[in-house]
């Protein structure tokens, strides 16, 4: 991806007095991280930041430095917005409607599926995490990443590469780790919020979720599902086990896992995962979703039992 661009980008927001940053909803660990990450460097640079999410920021997130200053309603109006990990504005949810219509829009996103919505577009799909251009752009900004900074971006990389496991891991994603490491990222802080410190409902979830799997008569799709009765139950316990789409995927000679979960009567959350050649973006595109060619999801309004025929049998197709 030409730096040029990005450096553009830089140029442009040094010339804002005010600036709001917003990411995806039901937000990770790269939304959050590259978002707060951003927002401390603008600030550095005395402009006014405001930095704004539909969804609250995950309990498990909340040991990010300055995590409380992501915010479900806005400050100020918004003038100038930076879209972070948003491969579309539908993304953004319900904050989209309060977008001003004349306002300046800048996306910065890694996903293959992004529209190139903005006035201003950087996708790089070669990045591991939208906090890997983060981390570019903050250098562009003339600034330094100081530990808060570095701790926000190696969670982003951190949780977007599965602990540098999947295939968007490049040798440019160690190298900026390694950067963030030296500017002192809180290594042992990440380690001990993200999974020393599980909570006993969440593990049992775990077990109660995993009795639900099931594979296809060819094995080679495998899969789990939350109904929203058990989902109404444990809403915060499953930040804790969000990569529970991993144990289908896991299975020997299985290529796609697949996670169901009824997050609302007649709504789905259909999570995907492939090992090395199922393209699943293509997937979740044909559902209206969208992702990586290995990670990739979508919503769809549906009830669960149909949901999962509809997404099995599609999935099936791939193999036939």
């Amino acid at each position: 991806m030409p730096i040029q661009k990005l450096r553009r980008i830089a140029e442009i927001i040094k010339q804002q007095k005010k600036i709001t940053i917003v990411s995806h909803i039901i937000p990770d660990g790269d939304a959050i991280g590259s978002s707060l990450a951003l927002g401390m460097a603008l600030g550095k640079l005395g402009i006014r930041v405001q930095i704004l999410n539909q969804d609250e920021v995950p309990k498990i997130y909340t040991f990010l430095p300055e995590s409380s200053k992501i915010k479900t309603e806005f400050d100020f109006a918004p003038e100038t917005i930076i879209l972070l990990d948003c491969s579309d504005l539908g993304r953004i949810g319900s904050l989209r409607d309060l977008l001003p219509k004349q306002g300046l829009i800048i996306n910065i996103d890694h996903h293959i599926s992004n529209t190139n919505f903005g006035d201003f577009n950087y996708v790089d799909t070669g990045a591991s995490a939208t906090g890997e251009i983060i981390f570019e752009l903050v250098e562009l900004l003339n600034g330094s990443v100081d530990k808060d900074m570095a701790t926000c971006l190696y969670t982003s990389i951190l949780t977007d590469t599965g602990s540098f496991q999947y295939e968007n891991t490049t040798a440019k994603t160690h190298l900026v780790a390694s950067s963030l490491l030296s500017a002192g990222a809180d290594l042992g802080l990440i380690r001990s919020s993200l999974w020393e410190n599980v909570p006993l409902t969440s593990v049992r979830l775990l077990a109660k979720t995993l009795k639900t799997l099931a594979v296809d008569p060819r094995g080679e799709i495998a899969w789990v599902s939350i109904p929203f009765e058990t989902y109404s139950k444990h809403v915060f316990d499953l930040e804790h086990i969000e990569s529970i789409v991993n144990y289908p995927k896991s299975i020997e000679g299985v290529e796609i896992g697949i996670c169901f979960r009824e997050f609302a009567p007649g709504k789905v959350k259909v999570s995907l995962r492939s090992k090395t050649k199922v393209d699943v973006s293509l997937l979740a595109e044909s559902f209206g979703g969208g992702g990586h060619k290995r990670a990739a999801g979508f919503v769809s309004e549906a009830t669960l039992a149909s949901v999962m025929d509809t997404v099995i049998k599609k999935a099936q197709s791939y193999f036939n």
